[in-house]
């Protein structure tokens, strides 16, 4: 496995745990600022940038027509 699928794998699995932090913290009472700023969503928002970065540095190696699938 070369590291540009290794990262894909890694954005991936990154960006669902993002998600699943993001929503995590959406439930519940408050306003959007108050969801926004508990740990949950600040997390979240956290993996799912780290996931971003490791997205891009998958493109660098696999054609787009392999990657985008991958992550929809």
């Amino acid at each position: 496995m070369t590291p540009y699928w290794a990262a894909l794998i890694g954005a991936l699995i990154v960006g669902v745990l993002g998600q699943v932090l993001l929503k995590a913290g959406a439930v519940g009472p408050g306003t959007v600022i108050e969801q926004v700023l508990r740990p949950p969503p600040l997390a979240g928002l956290a993996f799912y940038g780290g996931g971003a970065f490791l997205y891009l540095y998958a493109l660098r190696g696999l054609p787009i027509s392999v990657a985008f699938p991958s992550a929809a």
